[in-house]
């Protein structure tokens, strides 16, 4: 691991100055973070310790581009997660795990192949939600944004493949499809040291596909995305079938500029949809991360200036069940506000707190309570 990121570091600099065309980039994000759980069931308890990326996922990146011909250019971006409280790889260790891509762009637009988020997220080059449909955006940690009301991992894909096309009068068209996510390992429920893994592009690994538009003008942003994990159907190593449901999503956000501030919303619909909620008692609440649901999610938020700086708000609902057991449902309410404060062009200082209720249960009986607060600094270079 030592020789690989000496090679990637050497790759770097030297990458950098051999074409004035290629840049290295990079955001660090080191704070303080506090949590009290409160499952209902026993003893509540906390957590309180240094945290990286709370704000936003700390990263160094390297993007570039060479111009082939007047119609155009290939370009590339390898971005790594870094956790700085311990200078160790995010993203389970992977060298380039926030992306990996390389694509073509030209009058068609911009065709990519590799490592990317999906559409709903805000991660990376092709990431349509986030900050543009959240105040909160892709990060704060435990600081309840529209992550936790709206549904699904906001995953990367491996093997992905997204198109983009111009810009046509405000609007631009998006697609994803991907070959395989992580791959997939399967065991053999009598003897676990036998497994097989799954083979990218057959139904033994969970693909994605994606379709999204966009809308841009003065003081205006407008997302739709339509999108679905297609999972994995087939066990290779048992020979059978797997009975499982592909999910569904449609999810709208925006935001609009006044001239006091930012207002932002997001909305989704979702249907057998794995890993949808982010449970604080998953025992006890009936939904596991395996567990499809469906039900829908709406998030409110604004951006407001004010001291120097920026105050966010953030008000959140989501109403869900097993898509196979209705009587097993949950609901969620969340709020948050925070601060940032710029130090420089480069450097702003934040805080925020937030807390999320959750009634959940065969009877709606049952419920949680999630308290926390984070403070840091995010440097940009």
């Amino acid at each position: 691991m030592k020789r690989t990121l000496l090679a990637a570091a050497l790759f770097s600099a030297c990458a950098a100055a051999y074409a004035a065309d290629v840049q290295i980039y990079g955001m660090l994000d080191l704070g303080l973070g506090y949590t009290n759980t409160d499952t209902g069931i026993g003893d509540s308890t906390s957590k309180f310790d240094m945290r990286s990326g709370q704000n936003t996922g700390s990263r160094v990146g390297l993007r570039g581009s060479e111009q082939i011909s007047e119609d155009l250019t290939v370009g590339f971006v390898l971005e790594s997660g870094l956790t700085l409280d311990n200078g160790e790889l995010d993203n389970a260790g992977r060298l380039f795990g926030r992306e990996s891509n390389l694509y073509l762009q030209g009058k068609f637009g911009t065709l990519s192949f590799g490592r990317v988020g999906e559409l709903v997220s805000g991660l990376g080059s092709y990431g349509l939600f986030g900050g543009t449909v959240s105040a909160f955006g892709t990060g704060w940690s435990d600081i309840p944004g529209h992550k936790y009301v709206l549904a699904g991992n906001f995953l990367r894909f491996d093997n992905m493949v997204t198109y983009k096309s111009p810009n046509i009068a405000g609007f631009e068209i998006y697609g994803q499809y991907t070959f395989g996510g992580d791959k997939k390992t399967y065991k053999d429920p009598l003897d676990p040291s036998i497994t097989a893994e799954g083979t990218e592009g057959k139904s033994s690994v969970d693909r994605y596909w994606a379709l999204g538009a966009t809308y841009k003008a003065q003081g205006i942003y407008l997302v739709g995305v339509l999108d679905s994990y297609n999972y994995a159907s087939w066990n290779p190593l048992l020979d059978t079938g797997i009975d499982v449901d592909d999910s569904f999503r449609v999810s709208l956000g925006g935001r609009y500029d006044f001239s006091f501030g930012q207002l932002l919303a997001a909305a989704q619909y979702f249907r057998d949809i794995k890993t949808a909620i982010s449970a604080v008692n998953t025992t006890n609440s009936g939904f596991t991360s395996s567990t499809p649901v469906d039900g829908f999610g709406l998030n409110v938020s604004g951006i407001f200036p004010a001291f120097g700086g920026r105050i966010k708000t953030s008000v959140g609902y989501m109403d869900a069940e097993k898509s196979n057991d209705a009587s097993i449902d949950l609901k969620r309410y969340a709020a948050a506000v925070g601060f940032e404060y710029p130090l420089s062009k480069r450097t702003f200082a934040y805080v925020g707190v937030g807390t999320y209720f959750d009634e959940y249960g065969a009877d709606g009986s049952n419920d949680a309570h999630v308290y926390s607060a984070s403070s840091g600094l995010v440097h940009n270079f």
